[in-house]
């Protein structure tokens, strides 16, 4: 990872309040299908400022050995750091939300959150 690919994901994160990186690369990637469910044990909170190459070749890493993706996302000047996976199925998805305490998954399709309670 470069200087530059670092500041085109800040920028995008800015522009659309998150991204899905590939484990891959760490390279954008816009999903179109499935539920994004974070795995439990691999938040972190931080700032968007504070975003830097070392925890996103850390997250990457991580995510390879998964085979899951780097997911990031920004609220109220928080910018969340997570291990995602993509899971076609809503029911199944839902399960793994539950099992992995999380409070919401992602609906690729409509781009937007699915809450938990």
């Amino acid at each position: 990872m470069n200087n530059k690919q670092l500041k085109a994901i800040k920028s995008h994160i800015m522009k659309t309040g998150g991204a899905t990186l590939s484990p891959r690369g760490l390279y954008i990637t816009l999903m179109t299908r499935g539920y994004m469910v974070s795995v439990k044990g691999y938040e972190l909170k931080t700032s968007i400022e504070k975003l830097d190459k070392r925890t996103l070749e850390r997250y990457q890493k991580i995510a390879h050995s998964k085979g899951a993706y780097v997911g990031l996302w920004l609220d109220k000047g928080v910018l969340y750091v997570d291990i995602s996976k993509n899971i076609m199925q809503l029911n199944t998805a839902l399960s793994m939300a539950k099992v992995n305490e999380q409070l919401a998954i992602y609906d690729n399709a409509k781009g937007d959150s699915i809450y938990l309670q």
